[in-house]
């Protein structure tokens, strides 16, 4: 899955002025394996608990608005069962 990164303006870093870019990747189900590492249990029987996991990131960059060279990244990563994530 892709998803578009979008300009969020400048800001100071570090005495830099810097572009900085967001990307956000929204609660996303993420599928089990087609084969698990415990002999007898499978896809199926993980389905019947309805386990499913879940993730979202956030991405920011800081570009240098001369050079177009990243000068900081950072991710903000969850991630949580159907039970626990805010999508449900």
């Amino acid at each position: 899955m892709t998803r578009p990164i979008h300009y969020k303006g400048t800001e100071d870093f570090r005495g830099v002025t810097v572009y900085r870019f967001e990307q956000t990747i929204p609660w996303t189900r993420v599928p089990l394996p087609r084969k698990l590492p415990v002999a007898g249990i499978t896809p199926e029987s993980v389905a019947k608990t309805g386990t499913q996991m879940w993730y979202m990131t956030v991405r920011t960059f800081l570009v240098d608005p001369t050079t177009g060279a990243p000068v900081y990244g950072e991710e903000q990563h969850k991630e949580g069962d159907a039970r626990r994530h805010p999508a449900r």
